[in-house]
């Protein structure tokens, strides 16, 4: 693992200040190196994984707007950012395992994991995982299974952008699309249509916080959504916004995984004990 300290660009967009990070790599078995930026902070520890075509700076106005006593995390998937090279073989559970590589290395015994797009299906996954150590899971449009796109919301991602947010959505696709072959971008689609959240859904313990933007329309239901009704899966609708809640409601999102996470920390704690969704133990480092 190395560590060094580096201070960030100012957020894109805003004229202001980003986060300042401590950044380092893990190095996977198969050589491969998983970049991540810590914010250091005094409380409980929140690990957030961008969507596809995101680096570390998609979460700018998001992390500026948490708690500043949150410890957060940020894990960039491989051919993403500093995480290189990139896969032709990729597959959720390898993320997840590059992502818990993470954790492992910062020795993070308890967390919150949460993500956008294909980083809140990954939380899910890593929910599902580590029933013990995840504290809570924030999926932010992190569809369940790949139909959900079509059946909840007709296929429509970005309808209610602005240009000035369409722009902003597209440097920072080709931020890190332009490193990458087609083979490697085709190859990275193709993963989350391969992928099924809804029995880890269905049977966790876990806290769950799903966020979604209605896209100014009616609002799908929970069975369109495959998200189960479940005491422990709160949904939260952020009024007019699109699949890109990190450009048009940051603020909105962080106030919502804030509260999220305050409440999960003021309950009561109870064991948690889901041995049939622990699937591949601790990952190495």
């Amino acid at each position: 693992m190395r560590l060094v300290f580096t201070a960030c660009l100012a957020a894109l967009g805003l004229g202001q200040s980003a986060p300042e990070y401590q950044t380092g790599t893990v190095t996977r078995p198969d050589g491969s190196q998983i970049a991540y930026y810590v914010r250091p902070g005094s409380g409980p520890s929140l690990v957030l994984i961008p969507g596809s075509w995101g680096d570390y700076r998609v979460f700018d106005r998001l992390v500026a707007g948490l708690s500043p006593s949150l410890r957060v995390v940020i894990v960039e998937l491989r051919g993403h950012g500093r995480s290189r090279p990139a896969t032709l073989n990729a597959t959720m559970e390898g993320f997840a395992d590059d992502v818990l590589s993470v954790a492992d290395a910062l020795v993070l015994r308890r967390f919150y994991v949460g993500g956008h797009s294909i980083g809140g299906m990954l939380a899910i996954e890593i929910a599902g995982r580590r029933p013990g150590q995840v504290a809570g899971a924030i999926a932010m449009e992190g569809w369940t299974h790949h139909q959900v796109a079509a059946e909840a919301f007709g296929g429509n991602a970005a309808n209610t952008l602005t240009p000035e947010q369409e722009k902003v959505n597209a440097e920072n696709r080709q931020r890190v699309r332009s490193r990458l072959t087609q083979a490697e971008i085709d190859a990275f689609t193709s993963v989350w249509r391969r992928w099924d959240g809804f029995p880890i859904l269905e049977s966790t313990a876990t806290p769950i916080l799903e966020i979604w933007g209605d896209r100014g329309r009616p609002r799908p239901s929970r069975e369109l959504m495959r998200i189960p009704l479940r005491p422990n899966i709160e949904l939260v609708w952020m009024p007019g916004a699109s699949h890109s809640l990190l450009i048009q409601c940051p603020e909105e999102v962080a106030r919502a995984t804030n509260a999220f996470i305050a409440r999960t920390e003021s309950a009561p704690r109870t064991p948690k004990r889901n041995p049939a969704l622990q699937r591949g133990g601790a990952a190495s480092t």
